[in-house]
C-alpha cells in the first residue's frame, strides 16, 4: 500500500520520537489508517531482527483480527502468532492479543520480552 505524505511523515516522526524516548505516543485520528501505520511502523522496526518482537493490544477480537490480517497484508515476510481465548501462541515476531485475555494472571505470567508494544 502507497502511504500519503502525511502519513509518511507520520512514521518519520514517530521513529524520530523512539529514537530518542524509550517510548512514544503517536495519536491519529478516525480515518488516518491506523492499522496501515503501525503495520508498516513495525516492519520498519523488526524487519532486520528475527529475534526482535512486537505486541499489538485490541480491546476486542474483531480488532485483534482484523489488525493481524492487515499486519499479515502489508509484511509477508515477518511471522504473526495470535494470544486468545483458544491459542496462547508466542513465537511471532508479530503478536495480536486482546488486553482481557492477556489480563489473566496465568497470561500476563508468560509475556516474553518485547521490544515493542501498539496499543490499538
Amino acid at each position: 500500500m502507497l502511504l500519503r505524505e502525511r502519513q509518511k511523515e507520520f512514521l518519520d516522526r514517530t521513529r524520530k520520537a523512539l529514537s530518542q524516548n524509550d517510548n512514544t505516543l503517536g495519536i491519529a485520528p478516525t480515518g488516518a489508517v491506523k492499522t496501515i501505520l503501525f503495520s508498516h511502523l513495525l516492519w520498519q522496526l523488526i524487519r532486520d531482527d528475527a529475534e526482535k518482537k512486537a505486541l499489538v493490544l485490541a480491546h476486542r477480537d474483531e480488532l485483534t483480527v482484523q489488525n493481524s490480517d492487515k499486519f499479515k497484508s502489508i509484511n509477508k515476510t515477518i511471522s504473526t502468532s495470535v494470544i486468545n481465548a483458544d491459542d496462547k501462541d508466542w513465537s511471532g515476531q508479530g503478536v495480536f492479543a486482546m488486553v482481557q485475555t492477556l489480563s489473566k494472571e496465568t497470561n500476563l505470567a508468560q509475556i516474553p520480552y518485547l521490544d515493542f508494544l501498539v496499543i490499538d
